[in-house]
């Protein structure tokens, strides 16, 4: 299960994680300072930087425990690699 950083940094505007899994569109970090929304919140918005460029992340999705990281633009998948989230 990921490490949600929002809980215990609120304010933290930039991390570095890992890329868990991946698909056309979205990914799963190993840790996230994003809030995922929820009851009348909206999620939080950023740029992931990767490997083969940036992806903006505009929402979040919940599939059997698992917290995805929705693209903007329907990308290809991520490299499971080190990432930068802002």
């Amino acid at each position: 299960m990921a490490h949600y950083l929002c809980h215990e940094q609120p304010d933290l505007l930039e991390f570095e994680t890992t890329v868990l899994a991946s698909r056309p569109g979205a990914v799963v970090l190993a840790r996230s300072a994003l809030h995922p929304g929820g009851g009348g919140q909206v999620s939080d918005a950023a740029t992931l930087t990767h490997a083969r460029g940036a992806s903006r992340i505009t929402g979040m999705s919940s599939e059997g425990g698992v917290l995805w990281h929705l693209f903007e633009e329907p990308a290809d998948e991520c490299p499971a690699s080190a990432v930068t989230c802002t």
